[in-house]
């Protein structure tokens, strides 16, 4: 039941925190004009890791639910990891590398769930 809660956790997080976090990485890289588009970038890049993640975990749960979970959580910690360094290409890397473990993740807690609760 936690796995459950913890997946529905990490896409709200992933998806939300971005709002509260884009005025200072505006002041820190100086996007000036073109704030907008990096805003859209930054936020959108997220949800196209969660679909490349989505579309690639049928076959990783094909070798255990739970050794998804723990090889989502390996890749997620690497893309939470190149997010604390300060430059341009490492946040969106691993932005892009944490949505991959968001989509990853909620496709296989919906496979365990499926397979675990009784009908």
């Amino acid at each position: 039941m936690i796995i459950v809660f913890i997946s529905g956790l990490s896409v709200g997080y992933g998806l939300a925190y971005t709002n509260n976090v884009l005025d200072i990485i505006n002041a820190v890289f100086g996007w000036g004009n073109s704030a907008a588009l990096y805003d859209s970038l930054y936020s959108s890049i997220f949800s196209l890791g969660a679909a490349i993640g989505c579309s690639s975990a049928g076959k990783l749960i094909q070798y255990g639910r739970r050794r998804a979970h723990f090889i989502a959580g390996g890749i997620g910690i690497v893309g939470v990891g190149l997010q604390c360094f300060e430059t341009l290409p490492t946040l969106f890397i691993g932005r892009l590398i944490y949505g991959f473990t968001t989509g990853l993740v909620s496709v296989a807690t919906n496979r365990m769930v499926d397979e675990y609760v009784p009908l």
